[in-house]
């Protein structure tokens, strides 16, 4: 197993080689298991360098969690609309101001400016 020196806390010949190792991807109570991902691991701080397969793997699995999560969180919005009776262009009138806050935040505020004084 080759070691080099921990890129996080210092410690030299730290970094201990692993694979087939599972690691936990979770994002806002969703979870995912990524599995067989090789890379290093320090024996001091616990930091942990993915090689770049099982690095592609795991940031892939992560993605996959938000998107998920957005699916989610779109889908239960949809069914509270639906519930409530409300098409996509009432809800957004609704939740801006009927339009006067959206205007005011996409415009600028309306501010009177003195006139300057001429000497």
């Amino acid at each position: 197993m080759s070691r080099h020196d921990c890129y996080t806390c210092g410690a030299p010949n730290a970094m201990q080689a692993f694979k087939g190792r599972s690691f936990n991807v979770s994002f806002k109570q969703l979870n995912r298991m990524v599995h067989s991902l090789a890379g290093h691991e320090c024996t001091e701080c616990a930091e942990i360098e993915f090689d770049a397969p099982s690095a592609e793997r795991y940031a892939r699995a992560g993605d996959e969690l938000i998107e998920d999560a957005k699916r989610v969180m779109a889908d239960e919005m949809k069914r509270i609309r639906r519930k409530l009776h409300f098409t996509q262009k009432s809800a957004v009138q609704l939740l801006s101001g009927a339009g006067t806050m959206r205007s005011a935040a996409m415009n600028g505020p309306k501010w009177n400016h003195p006139n300057p004084c001429l000497y």
